[in-house]
């Protein structure tokens, strides 16, 4: 059991010092892992569920898409708090180009590299500003 989890650990890239107190039996280390790990599979899930239901959905307007993505990006932010710059780095680019494609939204110029940009206020409304 400990031999999976130490081979798990080096699968993924974990320090050696966080191995090694696995190894000795330390749960404190075992159960946070634990719970960070059920948290990033539920983000992952509902990330996944977001952007299905954004790429897929005939009748969604973009207002709706918009809203759908300031609230994952709420939940997320609640699951993993002060990791913005993370959720900005990861997430928010797959949403802004699958909303991108599935609305078609472009600049005058026909440029659609950056057709569109999101702002955040602190209402926790999401909506676009069209560039």
């Amino acid at each position: 059991m400990i031999r999976k989890r130490k081979l798990a650990q080096w699968r993924l890239g974990r320090n050696v010092g966080a191995a090694v107190n696995i190894y000795k039996g330390s749960r404190g280390v075992d159960r946070m892992d634990e719970d960070e790990a059920r948290r990033l599979r539920r983000l992952q899930m509902m990330m996944s569920m977001v952007m299905s239901v954004i790429g897929q959905d005939p009748g969604l307007t973009l207002e709706e898409a918009a809203d759908m993505a300031a609230n994952a990006r709420r939940a997320a932010l609640t699951m993993f708090p002060g990791k913005e710059l993370t959720y900005d780095l990861i997430y928010r680019p797959r949403l802004q180009r699958l909303i991108n494609e599935r609305f078609r939204l472009q600049k005058a110029g026909g440029d659609s590299a950056a057709a569109w940009s999101w702002r955040f206020p602190k209402k926790s409304r999401a909506f676009l500003v069209i560039v």
